[in-house]
């Protein structure tokens, strides 16, 4: 190529270039443009009587009545009695004439990496082959809920999340009970007034949380 790039819009001579290859006699070449980027397909073809010595091509966005959209295509010849196997003429299509689109293109493949996938693809019976498949995007980790191990880890997990519901005076009937049966476990026992005293703490505390304890069963 005299230039390995065309444009599709800006100056006219922006968008033709020259082919240019060499035979050491007259022979009818067939040219097959293959798109390898961003598809991976057959375009369509174009003979040329060469002669011998150097031949030149001029080249456009068309190839018969294919117009070639921006991309990046390669030009591969059949083999004949005075052609060889060609391979690996590129020519990029872009819209406009900046380096980095040019660079980029002229980089891009997404057929299949094997030697012969493109010819292949010239001169098979489909002239199609898959591309490359696409990298799968990494789904993003969700946390695991934290998880209380045993059955008793998950009993205690569960009182834990109801007790912002229970009432206050609750709390304070609670720790009433309890103070009372502190106090009557610590009176003394020996004189009969602190047992009496000492019994009556303890039926008190211990009334409260039998309430307590039917009541939340209940409800």
């Amino acid at each position: 190529m005299t230039r390995d790039w065309i444009s599709v819009n800006g100056s006219r001579q922006k968008q033709r270039t020259t082919l240019l290859f060499t035979l050491r006699d007259r022979a009818l070449v067939e040219f097959v443009v293959v798109q390898v980027a961003p598809e991976c397909r057959r375009i369509g073809s174009f003979r040329v009587r060469g002669h011998r010595g150097v031949n030149r091509v001029r080249l456009d966005d068309r190839v018969g009545r294919h117009v070639l959209g921006p991309g990046t295509y390669e030009l591969v010849t059949r083999p004949g009695p005075n052609t060889l196997k060609v391979t690996g003429a590129r020519l990029v299509v872009v819209r406009g004439s900046s380096r980095r689109e040019i660079r980029t293109a002229r980089h891009a493949f997404t057929c299949p990496t094997s030697p012969s996938a493109v010819y292949t693809l010239a001169f098979g019976p489909t002239g199609t082959l898959p591309t490359k498949p696409a990298d799968k995007p990494r789904g993003q980790r969700h946390p695991r809920p934290a998880r209380h191990k045993g059955v008793l880890g998950a009993r205690f997990g569960s009182v834990l999340s109801g007790a912002d519901d229970v009432p206050i005076w609750v709390y304070g009937l609670l720790a009433l009970a309890v103070g009372l049966l502190g106090a009557a476990a610590a009176m003394p026992k020996r004189r009969t007034g602190g047992l009496s005293a000492s019994l009556l703490a303890g039926s008190v505390g211990a009334a409260i949380l039998l309430g307590l304890t039917i009541v939340y069963s209940l409800g």
